[in-house]
């Protein structure tokens, strides 16, 4: 499925790894929606970002329908509990059929749990700061039309 530009991107996690994503991802063109449940996290979006910003408990279906799942072309699961982005990547692809999905896995063993779903690890112990970017475009570039 080509990603088109009326649908959206939604990340669960403002740490980090998700605010340099919807930087990146926002500053492309796209519509970007950051999801967590600690309104705090969101010190770490630049002042650039327009996108939007959602608190909430991402596990919550409601929750995650409020900050547009049902139209999102694409899900990043990016908290920094893998437990959680387990959950939430199996909650995007197999609930509201996302069609692509990533989810952030710190422990590289639990890769094999994803390995039946249509979803991308992404393993922070693996990225070096010149990954961030690659990570980036690479999303960027499967979102594409």
């Amino acid at each position: 499925m080509l990603f088109h530009k009326n649908k959206c991107i939604v990340i669960a996690g403002c740490g980090p790894l998700g605010a340099a994503l919807a930087k990146s991802l926002y500053k492309k063109g796209h519509k970007v929606v950051v999801l967590d449940k600690d309104r705090e996290s969101f010190r770490y979006l630049p002042e650039e970002f327009k996108g939007y910003e959602m608190e909430g408990d991402p596990t919550d279906p409601q929750v995650l329908k409020a900050a547009g799942i049902e139209d999102a072309g694409l899900f990043i699961a990016s908290t920094q509990d893998d437990n959680t982005n387990l959950l939430l990547a199996q909650i995007a692809s197999r609930i509201f059929h996302v069609s692509q999905v990533y989810a952030r896995l710190d422990d590289t063993g639990r890769h094999q749990l994803v390995t039946d779903l249509p979803v991308k690890p992404i393993s922070l112990y693996d990225l070096s700061a010149d990954d961030y970017g690659r990570l980036a475009e690479t999303v960027s570039r499967e979102v594409a039309v």
